[in-house]
């Protein structure tokens, strides 16, 4: 299995674009301690990312496995249907915002500092997404991570057999995955990317309600065509 890693991925703050993730007037006073605080951010934000090439060796209703590891997914197994080839991967926003102890106790500004950091994984997975598919000539991306929406379209316990097939993530990125399934740093993100021809997007599949992480609405027909609820 081919890994690639990016062990610092150049990181560009849009001001602009945080002001209004954050809600505040760029021309209010506050609006200058935050671009003030995102100059410091920036220059030690190090966003990371790796990924695998592996291939699909087997496909069953509720199940696939990818390089010897099996993932439960009814959901995954419908995407990757007519797919051979995948792209498991992990991006984070770095531990060295962290490490720096930016923010500090200050509540305001450890939201804003979470808004940064924000901002730096997406970039870190727009760099991810942009660079396969230039690099293998892939018209069209889609992505599922563990946990990522309703429950049963897989569950987060699934990351530990997502790590074991990346192998050494904390050494390669810094990131770690605790009992609990959850990654640190916390603004990381992990899955499998795969081309399809589909608008796959697991917020269609999530009847949640007011979710922050919501970007499309949830679509009962899209549900149903993978047999659930």
């Amino acid at each position: 299995m081919e890994l690639k890693v990016f062990p610092e991925i150049k990181f560009s703050l849009d001001r602009a674009a945080l002001l209004k993730k954050v809600r505040i007037d760029p021309e209010s006073e506050q609006a200058g301690e935050i671009l003030a605080l995102a100059e410091q951010v920036e220059k030690i934000a190090r966003p990371k990312a790796l990924y695998a090439v592996a291939y699909v060796e087997e496909k069953r209703e509720e199940t696939v496995r990818i390089d010897k590891i099996t993932f439960t997914s009814r959901v995954l197994s419908v995407n990757l249907k007519k797919v051979n080839r995948v792209f498991p991967y992990i991006c984070t926003c770095g531990s060295e915002i962290d490490q720096a102890g930016m923010g500090g106790n200050d509540v305001l500004l450890r939201f804003w500092v979470e808004a940064i950091k924000e901002m730096a994984l997406a970039s870190a997975r727009t760099f991810l997404a942009n660079h396969l598919q230039k690099s293998y000539g892939l018209n069209s991306l889609a992505f599922m991570s563990p946990g990522h929406s309703a429950k049963d379209v897989w569950p987060i316990e699934q990351q530990k057999l997502l790590f074991s097939l990346l192998g050494d993530v904390k050494g390669l990125i810094g990131v770690e995955l605790t009992s609990s399934c959850l990654m640190l740093p916390t603004k990381t993100v992990s899955g499998i990317f795969f081309p399809t021809r589909i608008d796959y997007q697991a917020c269609r599949l999530c009847q949640r309600e007011n979710c922050p992480g919501r970007v499309v609405a949830y679509d009962a027909s899209f549900a149903r065509s993978y047999r659930m609820k």
